[in-house]
Order: C-alpha cells, then structure tokens, then sequence
C-alpha cells in the first residue's frame, strides 16, 4: 500500500491545473489513503467532490480500476453519483462525484431528529438503493448508519459504496475488498434496527423491546446468517417491512364502535368532571398509516398534446375576447353616460275622467238580480277521544362502571390507531399493553409508569376522574 503522507497530495492550484474542466476551492480533508476536495463543475453548474487516491501496490491496482469502473455505473437517485475518475500526472487515482448538503443518517439519530414517520420512507429507498448496487453485481461493503447521508429533501443517499472500513474507523479504496451480500443484508438489519429503535441489537442479539413485533421480525431475519430464514434480496426487505406496517395497522383498527373517553392530547377541562363521556369524530374512511400506492405517469402521445394545447389556445383566446369586450363596453357607458337621456313615451292614450268615475260606481241590484236566502247549516258539538299508548317496560340499566370501562377500551384502541397514523412507533408498545391488560381482565394501575406516553397518561387520569365521579354517587 502506498506510504504517501499528507503533504504528498496536490495543492488546490495543482489540482486545478491538472482537471481544468472543474474549479477546485478547497481542500475539505486529508486522511491516509486519500484526500478529499470540495469543486465546481463550471459547465453544469453544479457543486462537486473530487477524491485522490493514493497509487496502490502492483497487485491491486487492476482490481482496484474495476472496482471504480463498476462504481461509476451505479446510477440512482438514492445513490451519489460518480461523474469522472481517472489518474493524475503523478500516478494518483481521481474520483468526481455528486456533492450533497445533508447530515448523516447517525447524526440524526443521535440527535434525535429522525421521526418515525421519517425513518420508514428512508428505509425504503435504502433497500431499494442497496438492490441496485447488488443487481449490478457488488456489494456495499460498509453500509452503516455513517455512510448514509439524508438531503434536506428527505432523500437518502448511500456513499462509501465498493470501499473498506479500516480499523481506525476510516473508508479506503486501497485496503483488499472482501464485501459479500450476505454482509450487506446483516448490515441493513443492524441499520434499520438503529433507525427505529435508536440503539444498536444487544450482544447476545436480542433486539430491542421497543420495536413492533412484526419489524423485529424483519431486522431479526436480517441478523441470522446462514439460518435459512436470512433475506437474500434487499427488495425482499422492502416488501417485508411494507406488510409489517400493513400488519400493525390492521391490529390497531378499533373493534367497536362505542365512542372514546376523550381525546388523545387534549387538555381537562376545568370543574367537575361531565356526567356523560364527549364524542370522538368519526374514524377515517381509510386505515390510518395505510400506504400510498404507486402511481404510474401518463404519458400523452404528440398529437394528444398537440390537441390539447389548440384546445387550451381557443379556450384562452375566447375568455380573453369576451373579457375585452365587456370591459369595452363598460367604458363606453362610463364615457357617455351624461348624454343618454331616457324620454317618457306620451302616445299612449289616458283614460278619461267618465271612464274613472264609472270604474268607482257599484252595481245595481236590479242588473245582478236577487240571490237566493242561504239555509243555515245544522251544528253539532264535536267529541274528542283521548289517545293511549301502550307503556312498555324501562329498560334495564347498565351498570355504569362496565360502560366506562368499555368506553375507555374504545378510547385506547382510538388512541393506538392514531399512533399508526402519525407513525408515531414509541408510543404504539405502550398503548398495545394497556389494551392486553384490560382484554385480560386488569385494571387500570392507580400509578404511571415513568416512560408512560402523554396519550395514555391523559386516557388514564380521565379514566380515573370519571370512575371517582361516578363511585362518589
């Protein structure tokens, strides 16, 4: 391996001068085997990062040169970009990539910034990315939660793709490749298992207890090499995790339809508490969380857009005629509205003052004749019947301490199908338990757990108001 130090690599000028057709600022690193420089490629307008290898030993640099010919063919928008590479007048290996402003995948774990809700379409397109680095075929070799990197957009980007993770931590293309499949499917495992559960798998690889049952059961097929059951596929992951969401919305659906005892996060309200419990809105028509499906663009042939945009330009220039003409028509109104006189029509004849007068007499008797004498109409006293209704019996009463109960069953379920909906994956284990130990039987604990979620908390100290309300009568 080469014994090149730090002053060995070229300065910003020298580099420069070596790759005219980028603009190179600065040197953002100097490692062992490398050196990384932040570019621009003035052409395309973009920003670039150039790394410089090291000239490796005789028997490695033909692997080393297929290893970079094959990296450079990976295309995909969750993986970075490698735009050039080549070597340097002094023998060093150069590699141009894409530049991205995003944190690491660990960064934003460690401080706490990746949400659930963030963290499952993140998964995803990491095992979509790591399927096309297999299909081409080649394996990862160092895929962690460092060599991820996550854009501002929300997009995952792989990097360190075909390199070796030293023992001082650091990524090197001149250390011998020994990356497998396998390994990347373990180390997906490891990494989704940091995504949702923020921690790493115990040392006797138990996983964490915080995870869904249904994806500990995926990062667990992860982990077990040579078991039978490990993944083979990365996709195969994807789909896994896809039908344990699917899995966990289908649990958390409620199962009657009494109304909840209060809302998940509101606030009590002030007072004694209501003898009659508040009602929930009405659940969503679709399952909460439930997955987008694929949609598939429409591309319209050239006569049909063609069509369509003669069909646009005739709408558009007829509101635009109409419009103009209207507006014409306004000024004009405007403009001469002092010279339009309206003129009374005096043709028509007036009545005359006989005609009104005659209008004013009544009639004679003698011209309209005698009516005949109106018989008078017997009348009867009418008779009103009172109406009965039959009584019907009361209903029993239900025992109010069984319909709270049943009410705040309800309420919990409402409060874990939420949870999915928000992917909100922290609170689901709790909210889980709470509905096991009332379909067992159990009670509410007159206690909270420390690491209780704000829902339940709130679910139980409603709970707890209501029944002393009602106990005190």
């Amino acid at each position: 391996m080469s014994d090149l130090s730090a002053h060995d690599f070229p300065s910003v000028t020298e580099l420069g001068r070596w790759l005219p057709q980028y603009e190179v600022q600065e040197q953002l690193q100097v490692y062992q085997d490398g050196a990384l420089y932040l570019g621009r490629q003035s052409a395309l307008g973009r920003q670039v990062v150039i790394e410089v290898i090291p000239p490796p030993e005789e028997h490695l640099a033909n692997a080393l040169l297929d290893r970079l010919r094959r990296r450079a063919r990976l295309v995909h928008p969750s993986i970075t970009a490698v735009y050039d590479f080549g070597r340097t007048p002094q023998g060093q290996f150069y590699l141009v990539g894409e530049h991205v402003d995003g944190d690491l995948l660990d960064t934003l774990i460690s401080e706490r910034l990746l949400k659930p809700k963030v963290a499952f379409p993140l998964a995803l397109q990491v095992c979509e990315a790591l399927q096309i680095v297999h299909d081409l075929p080649m394996p990862h070799g160092t895929l962690s939660t460092q060599t991820i990197l996550v854009s501002p957009e929300g997009q995952a980007k792989l990097t360190g793709i075909g390199m070796v993770q030293k023992s001082t931590g650091e990524l090197s293309w001149l250390a011998p490749f020994r990356g497998s499949l396998t390994g990347d499917i373990r180390a997906l495992g490891y990494t989704l298992h940091w995504m949702f559960a923020k921690c790493a798998p115990d040392a006797d690889g138990r996983l964490s207890r915080d995870l869904p049952p249904a994806f500990a059961t995926v990062i667990r097929r992860c982990l077990e090499p040579g078991s039978g059951r490990q993944f083979t596929r990365a996709e195969d992951v994807a789909e896994a995790l896809k039908d344990a969401l699917r899995g966990e919305q289908e649990k958390g659906e409620p199962t009657t339809r009494t109304k909840m005892v209060v809302a998940p996060g509101s606030r009590q309200p002030a007072g004694p508490a209501p003898s009659s419990m508040p009602q929930a809105a009405p659940p969503p028509k679709l399952a909460p969380g439930q997955l987008k499906p694929v949609v598939r663009h429409y591309q319209p042939t050239f006569f049909q857009r063609v069509d369509a945009f003669v069909w646009k330009a005739f709408s558009t220039g007829l509101h635009m005629l109409v419009s103009l003409v209207s507006i014409g028509a306004l000024i004009l109104l405007f403009l001469f509205k002092d010279k339009i006189v309206f003129e009374e029509d005096t043709s028509l004849p007036m009545a005359s003052v006989e005609e009104i007068e005659m209008e004013d007499k009544p009639i004679p008797a003698a011209v309209l004749g005698a009516l005949p004498p109106v018989e008078a109409l017997p009348t009867a006293p009418a008779t009103v019947k009172p109406i009965t209704l039959p009584v019907s019996p009361p209903a029993p009463p239900m025992d109010p301490m069984e319909d709270l109960r049943s009410q705040y069953v309800t309420a919990v379920q409402t409060a874990a199908n939420q949870a999915l909906e928000k992917v909100r994956l922290d609170d689901l284990p709790h909210l889980q338990r709470e509905l096991q130990l009332l379909q067992n039987g159990g009670d509410v604990p007159s206690v909270d757990e420390p690491n209780l979620p704000a829902s339940l908390k709130v679910l139980r100290q409603r709970y707890r108001e209501v029944q002393a309300d009602r106990k005190s009568k």
